[in-house]
């Protein structure tokens, strides 16, 4: 039954239920390589490591994001949270051995330590037939600047399993609406995640040019998710009803030049094809999954990432399929926008989220709103499930977990040395680790 565009999804039925916690989930972290200098000084702004790439061009997990200093790893397709997360520290641990030698670590915080300007960030270099990346990357500074691109975070991959498209969704047609309705959703209501996962409230006075070496804090939970951050210079509205024009929408913009390429839409949430990853593609072979990409680094968990946190995003995306609704008007996309901002600020009481009947809700209030509701969509599932939901919950009840606080607290007196510390903290933790596994 179709809705909208959107496919109406019964979890009553057992075999829906019982599949409900079927999936698949990658992961995609981005990370800069720093000098391991434990003593730094932050008014040189003298941190970015300037040394090649230290894996090859063609390596399976481990590549280059915009800058040359700037690590990225994919890992492959796990069936749980927990041993993509675990994939996670292996490559992030691989990255440490190769550049422990060169005198080098990883930054572990999604806003970049003190920068000297934009040679510090120096456009990723491939060759070949690769070498288009390079061009692109040229264009994304002179468009957005170089600062911006050396933030890093998170994307997280989830595909829904075949126990559960088979029970919901059994022609096949209707998986790609499946996704499309998981997307909507996540625009409606993916600002929690922003909020539960928010974790760099912190910069460098370099960044703002306010100098080297000071500590700034400017409202933010997360400055990489807020206005400062990851943004089109425009609101895009896309069109959900089916995935041809899913992908139409996307290419318009491209077409009148607001875009350069469908990859320089920078939104929380993607569909991503099954094959390469092109428009064509998505609209011709259809979803293979979708891509939440407003986590920031966890600066508390060595692989910078908390399987609960990957857990939680798999049961939003089931919870959203329950929902009613059809596609996101255009006033919705750009509430939506507004919404993930507002999400971002490090006063979730009187930061607002704003609804299509201009009324407004605190972010604290709407987010434990939202929980009860996935509470009881849960409340037959396993112990496991109820620990990850009050999990969550007790970063909004009690401010003293939430991340964003914690970082301010621990690290806001002297950013960059605090979080130096850490990485060569980290790195030690991953060496050790190796030896004795030797």
């Amino acid at each position: 039954m179709v809705d909208d565009g959107m496919i109406k999804v019964d979890f009553s039925v057992a075999a829906a239920r019982d599949a409900r916690l079927d999936g698949n989930f990658g992961v995609e972290k981005e990370m800069l390589r720093v000098k391991a200098c434990g003593d730094c000084q932050p008014e040189d702004a003298n941190y970015m490591a300037h040394s090649p790439h230290p894996f090859p061009q063609h390596e399976e997990h481990i590549t280059r994001d915009f800058c040359e200093n700037q690590i990225e790893i994919n890992t492959s397709v796990a069936s749980s949270a927990q041993d993509a997360v675990e994939e996670l520290a292996l490559h992030t641990q691989r990255i440490h051995l190769a550049i422990a030698q060169r005198g080098e670590t990883l930054w572990p915080f999604s806003s970049p330590p003190p920068l000297s300007g934009e040679d510090d960030v120096p456009v990723a270099q491939f060759e070949g037939m690769m070498a288009h990346k390079t061009q692109y990357r040229d264009y994304l500074s002179e468009r957005y600047g170089k600062y911006k691109m050396a933030f890093c975070g998170i994307h997280v991959n989830f595909s829904f399993g075949d126990r559960l498209l088979d029970a919901i969704a059994p022609a096949p047609e209707d998986r790609n609406l499946i996704y499309l309705k998981a997307a909507a959703g996540v625009v409606r209501h993916g600002w929690i995640l922003t909020a539960l996962t928010a974790a760099s409230p912190l910069l460098d006075g370099s960044f703002v040019g306010a100098g080297a070496g000071k500590s700034v804090f400017d409202g933010d939970a997360s400055v990489r998710a807020g206005e400062r951050g990851y943004w089109n210079q425009f609101l895009p509205v896309i069109d959900y009803s089916d995935i041809q024009a899913y992908a139409r929408s996307i290419a318009s913009y491209v077409e009148t030049g607001f875009l350069r390429a469908p990859t320089e839409l920078y939104y929380p949430v993607r569909l991503k094809p099954r094959g390469p990853n092109r428009l064509v593609t998505l609209a011709a072979r259809g979803v293979s999954h979708i891509e939440l990409r407003m986590y920031d680094l966890n600066p508390f968990r060595a692989a910078g990432l908390d399987a609960r946190d990957v857990e939680f995003a798999q049961l939003f995306l089931v919870w959203l399929l329950s929902l009613e609704g059809g596609t996101p008007s255009a006033k919705e996309q750009m509430l939506a926008v507004l919404n993930f901002k507002n999400a971002a600020r490090f006063d979730i009481d009187g930061a607002r989220v704003c609804h299509a009947d201009d009324s407004s809700t605190p972010v604290r209030i709407a987010a434990l709103r939202l929980l009860d509701e996935m509470a009881a969509f849960w409340a037959d599932a396993p112990q496991r499930v109820a620990d990850v939901l009050a999990f969550q919950r007790a970063k909004l009840e009690n401010e003293r977990t939430r991340y964003a606080a914690v970082a301010r607290g621990q690290f806001g007196g002297d950013y960059a040395r605090s979080i130096m510390a850490l990485a060569v903290k980290y790195q030690r933790h991953f060496i050790k680790d190796s030896l004795q596994h030797v």
